[in-house]
């Protein structure tokens, strides 16, 4: 950090900033009288990371084992089952998207 200041002298740009993630509790989200409205700006303001970590959600693992065993199954459709997910005008970035995003030129199958 040292080294990057003295090469960069007091350029804001190269100056970093500690952001922290936005932590919410799953009872949260379920009380409808629970107003989230700041949480989810802090989360996604102009200074937010744009993610919201939510914790102490009942029988997690259960949850996250079967989504994965979905999602598996979902990848070995038919081609034309899983275009029937893919969502263009968003580049991608909300359905399939397998291979169809394109990272540095090329497509992104991570």
């Amino acid at each position: 950090m040292e080294e990057c200041q003295k090469q960069h002298g007091g350029d804001e740009r190269f100056n970093a900033k500690t952001v922290n993630p936005v932590l919410i509790p799953y009872e949260d989200i379920c009380n409808p009288k629970k107003d989230l409205s700041k949480t989810i700006e802090t989360a996604y303001g102009y200074d937010g990371l744009g993610i919201i970590g939510v914790y102490g959600i009942p029988e997690v693992e259960k949850l996250r084992e079967a989504v994965f065993k979905d999602g598996f199954k979902f990848a070995n459709m038919e081609t034309k089952v899983k275009e029937k997910y893919e969502h263009k005008a968003s580049f991608y970035s909300f359905g399939w998207s397998h291979g169809k995003e394109i990272l540095q030129g090329h497509p992104d199958y991570s």
